[in-house]
């Protein structure tokens, strides 16, 4: 990695791509980097909106990551990264949650799983000290 990490999430696009979110480690809690399985090697990604870390990563449609929660303090929005679009420069898209149970139920340490190519099945999770 070109960034040490610690209480980062991960995600796979394909065979060919891993990425690397967030961090505990405050000066790499927005980053955001990429191994290319084929090339052996790490490239640096657009930087998150917040900072994050014990998120959860998913991937839908092998090209769309989402990434969920976090712990600086809480985060109850959700950012988009679309790997595919050539059109127009990388960027991190913020998704907020109107879902007032959402906000209220899910902070952190929580496990997420696409269960198709729309939806993501988000369960158990950690907040105030109590787990679900």
């Amino acid at each position: 990695m070109i960034n040490p990490r610690e209480g980062h999430c991960l995600a796979a696009v394909g065979n060919s791509y891993i990425y690397a979110i967030g961090s505990r480690l405050y000066n790499t809690s927005k980053t955001c980097e990429v191994y290319s399985i084929e090339n052996n090697c790490w490239r640096e990604k657009p930087e998150l909106n917040r900072n994050r870390y014990l998120s959860t990563a998913v991937t839908i449609q092998q090209r769309y990551i989402y990434v969920f929660g976090g712990y600086e303090p809480s985060v109850t929005d959700i950012e988009r990264l679309d790997t595919v679009n050539l059109e127009q420069p990388a960027f991190w898209e913020l998704i907020k949650v109107w879902s007032s149970s959402l906000e209220a139920d899910i902070k952190y340490w929580f496990g997420a799983c696409p269960i198709s190519n729309t939806d993501i099945l988000i369960f158990g999770g950690k907040k105030d000290g109590a787990s679900s």
